[in-house]
């Protein structure tokens, strides 16, 4: 198990994440690994900040759920521009939006090392 420990773990898991959706047999399983994936991110994320860091979070979670209710939204509305990579990238500049604001508030109201728990 030495093997999968440090950077040979972390390329063969991205190599795996990069292989899998051409080699999904069905989009059930192409659905599921991805929810996987993208809470194996959030969680890397938040261990980082509440692990290393030891601060306690809770904007992680409304990042990451506005940013899927904004693709949600546009995906819904049958828009032209509901491509995928359009609405990636709008969902990202709505979630950065809003963690700016949440920065300005908590850095305004505490000006102490709180303000960076909102760059998580």
């Amino acid at each position: 198990m030495r093997v999968f420990e440090g950077r040979t773990g972390w390329t063969l898991l991205f190599a795996l994440g990069v292989i899998f959706p051409f080699a999904a047999s069905n989009d059930y399983m192409l659905t599921v690994m991805s929810t996987a994936y993208i809470f194996a991110l959030a969680t890397v994320g938040l261990n980082l900040i509440t692990g290393y860091t030891g601060q306690f979070n809770l904007a992680h979670g409304s990042f990451m759920a506005l940013g899927a209710y904004t693709v949600g939204i546009r995906f819904r509305s049958g828009s032209r521009s509901s491509r995928p990579v359009s609405s990636l990238q709008s969902s990202a500049r709505w979630s950065a939006s809003y963690r700016c604001v949440c920065a300005a508030i908590t850095f305004r109201f505490s000006r102490c090392a709180s303000a960076t728990s909102c760059f998580s």
